[in-house]
């Protein structure tokens, strides 16, 4: 008789991750001193590695494996090594600098706790070290009392910060982006592509992302910036973003708001977040809208 396989009975047939405290010490001594072997000759190691795309795939491409491994999990890791690229003082590209190993070590407490940072009684202790590390960042650019929420880049620093400002002044969370009226996003022509990626993710469109030049320095130029704004239109057609990848201060003839931007004031609507300090958003609000 045929009998029906059910989530229950799956579940049940699987073997729990059972690791006792010592076995678990002997594979973190492992990895604590492989770990060290690698930071030793790192300095030394070429920042690509001798690698081919053919090698890669057949060392890391195979079948999940029906059974568990156990320790031999563990064997790959010395491969991975050697066909990963190197992040020290030497390697210049993209925006990931080298690994501090201090952070690594917090990075394997934090696995361990397995923090969900989503409210103060989900995490007494993780809550309160990063509302002190956004109050840190906020204090050494000028910005006291204002608060945020750390993310784990730019991209999603960028993209929370754009729907905020979206919702601030085209409110699209209840009834959609289709009716809430169009909005034009001012930023430097040396933005990163993770704005334009999260103005399409958004449904704001990328064509209503309009780049300001830069001067020598890559800075925005203000002047450029206020021809680009035309004048004071309805509040439907609002103008309301503005990013600098240089830090560079606000524009002449602009000021400043006690929410934690900037306002133009030919362009009252047009709003300007001060959020890429990899943390959004910044704002003097404790904690996020409840409908953002």
């Amino acid at each position: 008789m045929f009998r029906h396989t059910t989530r229950c009975d799956f579940i049940k047939s699987m073997k729990p991750l059972e690791l006792s405290p010592e076995h678990f010490g002997v594979l973190a001594g492992d990895m604590v001193a492989l770990s060290v072997e690698y930071l030793s000759a790192l300095d030394a190691r070429p920042i690509f590695p001798t690698t081919t795309g053919t090698e890669t795939e057949r060392l890391f491409a195979g079948e999940a494996p029906e059974h568990g491994m156990g320790d031999r999990a563990f064997d790959a890791l010395r491969e991975v090594i050697a066909h990963s690229r190197a992040q020290n003082g030497r390697f210049f590209g993209y925006v990931q600098g080298p690994g501090e190993p201090i952070a690594a070590l917090g990075d394997f407490v934090a696995s361990i706790l397995t923090q969900n940072i989503t409210a103060w009684r989900s995490s007494p202790a993780g809550v309160t070290i990063e509302r002190t590390v956004v109050r840190w960042l906020a204090e050494a650019v000028g910005c006291d009392d204002f608060s945020g929420t750390l993310t784990g880049g730019g991209s999603a620093a960028d993209l929370m910060g754009l729907a905020m400002a979206r919702e601030s002044r085209i409110p699209a969370n209840d009834r959609g982006i289709y009716n809430a009226g169009a909005g034009v996003i001012y930023a430097s022509e040396q933005v990163h592509m993770a704005v334009p990626k999260a103005v399409a993710m958004l449904g704001i469109g990328c064509e209503n992302l309009h780049y300001v030049p830069c001067d020598d320095s890559y800075r925005m130029v203000p002047s450029a910036l206020e021809r680009a704004i035309p004048c004071p239109r309805p509040v439907a057609a609002c103008r309301w973003r503005l990013r600098s990848p240089r830090g560079h201060r606000s524009p002449p003839k602009v000021r400043r708001l006690g929410s934690g931007g900037f306002t133009f004031p030919r362009s009252p609507q047009m709003v300007v977040p001060v959020n890429r300090l990899w943390m959004s958003p910044v704002s003097r609000r404790r904690s996020c809208p409840k409908n953002v």
